[in-house]
């Protein structure tokens, strides 16, 4: 999986899939999974996968710094189309109260 920000200022996630070619396992191209269109700064973002709705597939959570606050996102992943739903923000604080730069998003380990 790949975070990748745009020129343009917007930022798009791409997924590589495994495939088998002549008995050969390799990945696949890639395809983007989610689109964080104009609003995301990958320099203020952290970012973390795991199985967080508990559907055996994993999800992709992300820690992010604003101008005044932070905030955690979950975004589910969806086996029918293979593309990432939701971008539901969770947690939020503001700044003063809780830094950002000494917080680190942990990858869940269970």
């Amino acid at each position: 999986m790949i975070w990748y920000a745009y020129n343009d200022g917007s930022d798009k996630v791409s997924t590589m899939f495994a495939e088998s070619l002549s008995g050969l396992d390799h990945c696949g191209s890639a395809k983007v999974t989610l689109d964080g269109k104009l609003s995301w700064n990958i320099a203020q973002t952290q970012l973390a996968t795991g199985d967080f709705n508990g559907d055996g597939y994993d999800d992709l959570a992300a820690l992010r710094k604003q101008d005044t606050s932070i905030q955690t996102w979950t975004w589910n992943w969806s086996g029918a189309d293979a593309t990432f739903k939701g971008g539901v923000a969770g947690w939020t604080a503001p700044t003063s109260t809780y830094p950002y730069e000494p917080m680190k998003l942990v990858t869940p380990y269970n």
